[in-house]
């Protein structure tokens, strides 16, 4: 693990991980989807992994390809009765300072 050095910007000390780039290369670019699973009344969609250092990731919820309710930085989506043997995907967007990147999650068919 790499060690992290202290900087002094004068008010605040911070600290910053030299692993880690401060400017990505390029926009975020999928390298694993991420994938959506049901527990219990919950959908979930994990972020999956990119390359270029997304900074914020945005999950938006498909009811048979449309989209429901709004984009969100919540991974989850509670199910209702009238979600019982219909398809759901979720929709993550990755972005950093550079750009952003857009994927499919698989498709989870809901018990209710």
């Amino acid at each position: 693990m790499a060690e992290e050095t202290p900087i002094n910007t004068g008010a605040v000390l911070v600290s910053q991980n030299p692993a880690q780039p401060a400017d990505p290369e390029g926009p975020p670019v999928v390298v694993d989807a991420p994938y959506a699973s049901q527990t219990g009344s919950t959908l979930s969609c994990t972020m999956g992994n990119w390359q270029n250092v997304p900074t914020i990731y945005i999950y938006r919820w498909l009811k048979a390809g449309t989209p429901v309710g709004r984009a969100s930085t919540d991974p989850a989506y509670a199910v209702v009765a009238a979600d019982n043997g219909v398809s759901y995907a979720c929709q993550l967007t990755a972005a950093n300072s550079v750009g952003q990147g857009v994927v499919m999650s698989n498709a989870v068919i809901v018990v209710a």
